[in-house]
């Protein structure tokens, strides 16, 4: 039974703790223990000191097989730093390892910023994975691309069955109305044949209908003729109304001015007696005085 504790490769010498000691887990042990020696001799010396799961031992051996240089340059000399930027690009990876309609956008964009990490900072030789990436994105937009043309198409789809549909309501309609129309055709038709029985019937109404109107509209002449003439005495009238309206003003106008000098003239007259009346009792006092 494999241990599950993490795998140091730099302390490879270090003895698993397997659950039995019978002689298969021994082997097993041993054979581990003999493969990591290898996988050291071939590691660049900035990796020779990084700290391995278990699980990950058969992703790291592949990584190194099929891109031994990948990492001959690496930037970080801190064993922690060197082994988090491992863990990060094997999930890169395994995530570029995914069926491309099954990784997300999120999961894309975040490749892309993984990979300037790995490539940049960490110094990770890493063309083959951002080929890989490339050539992933492509797909992802050609596959974007045609479903942006498949929902148009399923719209335009739906958009014509909505107007079938809606063709299809109105056709319904309408052959309701050809039927109602018929039949109202069919109506007038008999009522017309109805109405061609009583045609002398009605032909002597109409004749009769004829003489009442032409009455009518000489009666009508006259009455209009008879409103033209009341219309031009109501005109005569209202302007005889006008003119007197203004000479019964013109009577006011004069009627305030006589009354004007009729009180100046009184005023006169009482002048006058009140200067008679003094010279009457002058003249009795003079005749008193000569006495």
């Amino acid at each position: 039974m494999e241990d599950s504790k993490d795998s140091e490769v730099g302390d490879y010498e270090k003895p698993y703790a397997p659950e039995s000691r019978d002689s298969n887990s021994v082997l097993r042990i041993f054979q581990k223990m003999k493969w990591l020696k290898l996988l050291l001799k071939e590691l660049p010396p900035g990796m020779r000191r990084l700290i391995i799961l278990n699980s990950q031992v058969l992703s790291v051996d592949s990584l190194f097989f099929k891109h031994p240089d990948f990492a001959v340059n690496v930037r970080p000399k801190n064993q922690l730093v060197k082994t988090t930027y491992m863990n990060l690009l094997l999930c890169l990876i395994k995530t570029l390892d995914k069926p491309p309609h099954s990784i997300t956008d999120t999961e894309l964009s975040n490749a892309h910023s993984e990979l300037i990490e790995l490539t940049g900072a960490a110094g990770f030789k890493l063309d083959w994975l951002k080929t890989k990436l490339d050539a992933i994105s492509l797909e992802r937009k050609k596959e974007n691309a045609d479903g942006s043309r498949v929902r148009k198409f399923e719209e335009q789809i739906h958009n014509l069955k909505a107007e079938l549909n809606k063709e299809k309501t109105k056709s319904v309609t309408s052959s309701a109305k050809v039927l109602s129309l018929e039949q109202t055709v069919s109506d007038l038709k008999a009522e017309l044949n109805k109405e061609k029985l009583e045609s002398d019937t009605h032909a002597a109404k109409v004749v009769s209908l004829e003489q009442t109107l032409s009455d009518l509209k000489d009666e009508l002449n006259k009455e209009k003729g008879k409103s033209d003439t009341y219309a031009d005495k109501v005109v005569l009238l209202e302007q005889t109304l006008s003119d007197l309206k203004d000479e019964l003003n013109n009577e006011k106008g004069k009627s305030d001015t006589y009354a004007d000098k009729v009180v100046s003239l009184e005023q006169t007259l009482s002048d006058l007696r009140g200067k008679q009346n003094k010279n009457k009792n002058k003249n009795k006092k003079r005749k008193l005085s000569r006495k």
